[in-house]
């Protein structure tokens, strides 16, 4: 038995160590497809209370037109939209939706961005400073 086990070992060893690499290398590889990078525009606004529109009973609307916003972005690219309360404060994702049920949600179409505040008895006042980010 001891004869075996000595014999596997020497195996073993031979086969991991008794190989080289010898010979050509071999033929390139393929190239891969070319891929569109994403391109991002960053543009930040502010909105002021007076300047959202009521759009019937506890919504209001805020249109911004941005000329970047292109057919292009609207079939193949996304818009992201963020909102902080102060100039130092933190950025939050919209839809964002505030205590009591009240919310902030967007839509975009070829050359603007409409911003909605859902469920406020008056225009709203807590998401002045805007940032939209346009990916193509």
């Amino acid at each position: 038995m001891k004869i075996i086990s000595y014999f596997c070992g020497i195996l073993v060893t031979v086969s991991f160590f008794g190989c080289t690499k010898t010979g050509a290398a071999g033929p390139a590889g393929a190239n891969g497809a070319n891929g569109q990078s994403i391109v991002a525009l960053v543009d930040s606004f502010t909105v002021s209370t007076g300047s959202w529109i009521n759009n019937g009973g506890n919504q209001w609307m805020y249109t911004y037109f941005n000329s970047n916003i292109t057919q292009q972005i609207v079939n193949a690219g996304t818009i992201e939209v963020f909102s902080k309360a102060t100039p130092t404060g933190n950025w939050y994702a919209w839809p964002d939706v505030v205590a009591g049920g009240s919310g902030y949600r967007y839509s975009y179409t070829e050359g603007s961005i409409t911003l909605y505040g859902d469920n406020f008895s008056s225009a709203p006042s807590s998401a002045p400073y805007i940032k939209a980010v346009i990916l193509n």
